[in-house]
């Protein structure tokens, strides 16, 4: 028997024979409206459209299907089938179908296909869901894994946009989703999602929204077929795909009306377990793999953070700064202007231009270009936004600066883990310590009120709606491992040992930041 639930509590798990009828006896059941829709993704995974799939045995039978008594005194059920991509070719990572018959009350098709972590193709997700028995929303999307306006454009807007274009004359077909549970252009829907709370009539075998079902779906099997051919534009390792994927599930996890309603009908407990090992999987590995470079002998991030902590005052790291405090003058104490401000804006748009550069034309260190960190544009509007506000010049760079781009290129060309541990140091000390000296500054050159942001340090385009930095900087972590795998022991102590001059380098772009440095 499958899983039963009463109240909340488990009365006898399924097995693996038990979850396929149930998931077939949905299936075909003579009420459930979108027998049709699931078993056309189902024949689209078994027919290798989407690449060469096997169901996942490991998938725990019991979550798979579950069943409980309602209230009113009719029954829900859920059914899940889960597959994996085999083989070298395999095209996809993860595909999961969800099929959910509560009767009148609710019913629902979801599923969601994560491609291999060799591609940065956006996910494909279905959401269908019958409401009473009356109320239909639908939801289809190219899952965007990053918000750079060209990927944006070339896996979600051309393909689906061109399919919303065709439907778009039906008219009441299409509607834009509301803002309240998921927010302003959240972060994994598409411009392009296809949504609708057309009548339920418009998903007749016939109606627009099963002829838009399919285009969708063969839609995305031409994307998956052309992957290996394209060029990443954003994600360029099988280490940053895996990590938005599971940004993905702990984004969803989080925000999913549906969990709300799971919870309501099968319990607490057994919803919250089916969500961790089914639904999101890889929602609770997100804190370990945010960390996952951040420890371990062979990490050069490891070693580069040892040498780093011999550098750091016990003021800067409390737990493991080793030098002791310089005579210096305190911050408090220190004066910025706003022409300082500008100087040190120019000087600082210099080596993050060599920075953005020498990534993009050497391929021994291109794994650190288009990483979402780069602030050379954000500079160039605050440079022109605050000389123009304030009636200054905009000076030339100062003789460290180009000095500093200048042993850049020569690392570059020569020496490619001393120039990443730079890029390293420069890079995370300005999510850092120097947003620290951000705040303090500002008030300094522009009053109490610090003056208008400046999105040298505010703002992060490429990490989405959230503008949160700390997202880009676990996928740069990995992208600094993946510069550093075939490294020899020589080479990673010669990066690692180049942290003092890293220090001194960067650090001293602070100085066209104080007037009396």
């Amino acid at each position: 028997m499958p899983r039963r639930v009463r109240g909340g509590e488990d009365v006898e798990p399924a097995t693996a024979t038990t979850t396929v009828r149930l998931f077939d006896e949905v299936l075909h059941e003579t009420d459930y409206v979108f027998s049709g829709l699931a078993a056309q993704v189902v024949q689209l995974l078994q027919d290798e459209r989407f690449g060469p799939l096997q169901e996942c045995e490991q998938a725990p039978a019991d979550l798979l299907s579950l069943e409980a008594q309602l209230p009113t005194g009719a029954s829900a059920r859920m059914a899940t089938k889960v597959f994996r991509g085999t083989g070298a070719q395999r095209k996809v990572r993860r595909a999961r179908v969800t099929l959910v018959h509560a009767g009148d009350q609710l019913q629902a098709l979801n599923a969601v296909v994560y491609p291999t972590d060799k591609s940065e193709l956006p996910l494909l997700g279905l959401d269908i869901i019958l409401i009473g028995g009356q109320r239909l929303l639908v939801g289809m999307d190219f899952s965007p894994l990053s918000r750079d306006p060209k990927y944006l454009q070339t896996y979600c807007e051309a393909p689906l946009g061109a399919i919303r274009d065709k439907f778009s004359a039906y008219d009441g077909l299409l509607t834009t989703p509301g803002t309240k549970l998921y927010g302003e252009d959240p972060e994994f829907f598409s411009p392009a999602m296809f949504f609708s709370r057309a009548d339920l009539e418009n998903l007749s075998s016939d109606g627009p929204l099963a002829k838009a079902f399919e285009e969708i779906c063969d839609e995305y099997a031409e994307l998956l077929s052309g992957a290996h051919l394209r060029e990443p534009i954003s994600l360029r390792t099988p280490g940053e795909v895996r990590w938005q994927h599971t940004r993905y599930d702990a984004w969803h996890e989080r925000r999913d009306p549906a969990i709300g309603i799971f919870k309501r009908m099968f319990g607490e407990e057994v919803t919250q377990h089916f969500v961790d090992r089914v639904l999101f999987p890889w929602a609770k590995t997100k804190k370990r793999r945010a960390g996952a470079f951040g420890s371990g002998q062979r990490s050069i991030l490891r070693q580069m953070q040892r040498e780093s902590m011999k550098l750091h005052t016990r003021s800067q790291a409390p737990k493991h700064g080793q030098t002791k405090e310089p005579k210096r003058v305190p911050m408090s104490q220190r004066s910025v202007t706003k022409e300082s401000m500008l100087q040190y804006l120019v000087d600082s748009q210099v080596a993050y231009q060599a920075f953005e550069d020498l990534t993009a034309a050497n391929s021994e260190i291109m794994e650190l270009h288009d990483t979402g960190l780069e602030r050379v544009e954000v500079l160039r509007e605050d440079i022109a936004e605050l000389a123009g506000r304030e009636g200054l010049q905009v000076p030339e760079p100062s003789e460290h600066a180009t000095s500093y781009a200048k042993r850049l290129r020569e690392l570059a060309a020569t020496d490619a883990p001393r120039f990443v541990c730079h890029w390293y140091n420069h890079h995370f000390a300005h999510t850092a310590g120097g947003r620290m000296i951000y705040a303090f500054a500002r008030k300094k050159a522009f009053g109490e009120d610090g003056g208008a942001p400046l999105g040298f340090w505010e703002k992060y385009p490429k990490a989405g709606p959230s503008n949160d930095y700390k997202e880009l900087l676990a996928g740069a972590r990995a992208r600094v491992e993946a510069c550093a795998k075939d490294w020899s022991p020589e080479a990673r102590r010669d990066c690692a040992g180049e942290t003092p001059k890293a220090f001194e380098m960067s650090g001293g772009l602070l100085k066209s930041l104080w007037v009396d440095a």
